[in-house]
């Protein structure tokens, strides 16, 4: 999937613009809503205590990005965003042998993230009004968590940055307005995760 990607922005870099539609030099605002899916299992919360069967997690929610940027060429943009990623939910129950982490009985945790992003992208122009594009950048996130068992309510947050890749198809609606379908990838959240975004965004033209 990388080499794909990485592939594809050479080729967007390179391609010729052939759209009447294509993108337009110049600034842009934007803002997306979609889908977020964590990757992470009830392995991933078993300290040893948990009950086998008891775990579940929830690992799709509901999240949100606005963004700004600049298509320097037709064919080549930088963007700034603040991405809410939503959160993922683990729920079980734990027997309390191992005593490692989790307490004795009924147990939960929440996680949430979000953060600011940097994204470099290629864009190549399909037919008369679409354009395909990848993506890739940095993001600078921060890790909210949410943990419950029979010793107390414990809450955490950690931050770092993370390598983000992903690939879209946008739409122009006209010479200012486009619509766009896109999916991204943040990578290694606590060297543990990743989270995908699934979204369907709206940009402006600022000209």
């Amino acid at each position: 999937m990388k080499r794909f990607l990485i592939a594809g922005f050479i080729a967007a870099c390179a391609a010729p613009v052939g759209s009447l539609h294509a993108w337009e030099p110049g600034p842009y605002l934007g803002f997306a809503i979609g889908g977020t899916d964590y990757d992470l299992g009830v392995a991933d919360y078993d300290d040893g205590n948990i009950v086998p069967g008891s775990g579940s997690v929830d690992t799709t929610d509901t999240g949100y990005k606005i963004f700004g940027g600049y298509r320097v060429t037709p064919n080549v943009g930088v963007e700034l965003y603040f991405a809410d990623l939503g959160n993922t939910t683990f729920r079980g129950i734990a027997d309390g042998v191992a005593e490692e982490h989790w307490c004795f009985g009924r147990v939960s945790s929440e996680l949430e993230v979000d953060g600011l992003g940097l994204s470099l992208l290629g864009n190549v122009p399909v037919g008369r009004d679409f354009n395909v594009y990848g993506k890739f950048g940095i993001l600078a996130w921060k890790m909210r968590a949410r943990e419950s068992d029979s010793c107390g309510l414990f809450r955490d947050s950690e931050s770092d940055t993370s390598l983000t890749y992903g690939a879209g198809i946008s739409y122009q609606l006209d010479y200012r307005t486009s619509v766009q379908l896109e999916w991204e990838r943040s990578t290694d959240i606590l060297d543990n995760f990743d989270v995908d975004f699934f979204s369907l965004g709206l940009s402006f033209y600022l000209y």
